[in-house]
């Protein structure tokens, strides 16, 4: 940081950098720990009104996008100027700007823009952020989230085995009872199978890529296991899609050593996965996945429902979307009371058709920065993403979902950034 950058007289400049820039690492490591943590499970148990109609704005607002935004602003006071390496400043601009376009419309109707807000200024700012972020914080940052991501699939396994929940089951801000899986540390059975699922991904194709060793079999074994626990569907389905296909048509540099290697390396993968069937059967988590597939609770006929919603929407429908209150009551009447189970969907039906392009087109933006630099695995993980949210609620709603896999795409095994660039005065 540059003391000549700063507006005000250079010595009081350096001697507040100095001080301040210190906290900015904690700063950003306290969001990332927030964005995990702090569920909306959590958040009811506490009495916060986080996904209920009513509340204010600060309940409204996950403590995560509060932290980002606090941290964003600081790094700007510190260095007395935005700063650019991983993306360009336009590349910035335009994010924030598409982000304005979903928000002002939603704004001059009077309706909620919290949710907007959460699932999509929060990865946007955390790109900024963890862009400048020097190689020792991503460290700091990957084995933190590593180790977070194994204690939820940890706290799903314990979850399932002692048949009770460490935090409320919800949908929306209405408990309920009917629904048996394990909620893992976020609160959520699919918000805890997709983060299995993403780390089940990674951990295989990047050990493939290299090597495994006793630990990453270990993790792997734990995630794929609370996998079935979490009782995710799209999420175990999309995990095994990723895997198989790299297996089958990309190919490993493990396998392609020597002819002895590779069928030594099979024998032992199959002799693992007739271990890991039969453990899984003997557990009970095999049953706990079949009820899912064969008894699905009316998940497809939800989506069916969603369809249906969007087909009866009228022009003033297609343009600007439902109200909240019209919404929720074509969902009562379609039978899907908990929400619209396809992102896509779920954005033309909110919003209209020109706001649900332009958060296409963010999405898109958000996943090309994010990718920039990474390797191989991280497309594979960013392909995973995007089946789980395309049949699932995902980004439909109020989510960290995003949040979560820009943490990981930034974080986790990237190459070195670019200098610094486009970065104004």
């Amino acid at each position: 940081m540059r003391a000549s950058a700063w507006p005000f007289h250079p010595v009081l400049a350096a001697r507040f950098q100095s001080g301040l820039g210190e906290w900015l690492g904690l700063g950003l490591i306290a969001a990332i720990l927030a964005s995990f943590l702090v569920s909306p499970a959590l958040l009811h148990a506490l009495g916060v009104r986080y996904a209920s109609p009513a509340g204010s704005l600060f309940e409204k607002l996950h403590l995560a996008t509060m932290l980002v935004g606090l941290v964003a602003g600081l790094s700007v006071l510190c260095s007395g100027r935005l700063r650019f390496t991983l993306l360009s400043a336009r590349e910035f601009g335009a994010m924030l700007g598409l982000i304005l376009l979903a928000v002002a419309p939603a704004l001059l109707l009077r309706r909620p823009v919290t949710g907007l807000l959460v699932t999509f200024l929060t990865p946007v700012l955390l790109i900024y952020l963890l862009q400048l972020a020097d190689d020792d914080l991503r460290r700091r940052i990957r084995a933190l989230v590593a180790g977070l991501l194994l204690l939820n699939s940890c706290v799903g396994l314990v979850e399932f085995l002692l048949q009770a929940t460490l935090l409320p089951r919800i949908a929306g801000a209405v408990e309920i009872d009917s629904d048996g899986r394990a909620l893992g540390l976020v609160g959520h059975p699919l918000s805890a199978a997709f983060l299995s699922g993403l780390m089940l991904v990674y951990l295989v194709i990047s050990r493939m890529m290299t090597r495994f060793d006793r630990w990453s079999a270990v993790q792997i074994g734990l995630h794929a296991a609370a996998l079935l626990a979490f009782g995710g569907r799209l999420a175990l389905v999309a995990s095994l899609l990723m895997l198989a296909i790299y297996v089958l048509f990309d190919g490993t540099a493990l396998i392609r050593r020597a002819p002895v290697e590779r069928w030594l390396i099979r024998y032992g993968l199959g002799l693992a996965g007739i271990a890991g069937a039969m453990a899984v059967l003997v557990s009970g988590l095999a049953g706990q996945v079949l009820a899912r597939f064969t008894a699905d609770g009316g998940s497809a006929a939800t989506r069916w429902a969603a369809i249906e919603i969007a087909r009866s929407l009228d022009r003033e429908g297609w343009l600007m979307g439902l109200s909240p209150l019209v919404r929720a009551e074509r969902q009562q009447s379609f039978g899907t009371p908990y929400g619209i189970e396809m992102t896509w969907l779920a954005w033309l039906i909110d919003h209209g058709l020109v706001v649900a392009l332009g958060l296409a087109l963010l999405l898109a933006l958000v996943l090309r920065v994010s990718l920039r630099g990474g390797a191989r695995v991280h497309f594979y993980m960013t392909a995973y993403f995007l089946i789980v949210i395309t049949g699932a609620q995902g980004l439909g709603a109020k989510s960290l979902l995003l949040t979560w896999l820009v943490i990981v795409l930034l974080t986790f095994r990237r190459r070195n950034r670019s200098p610094e660039r486009n970065a104004p005065s």
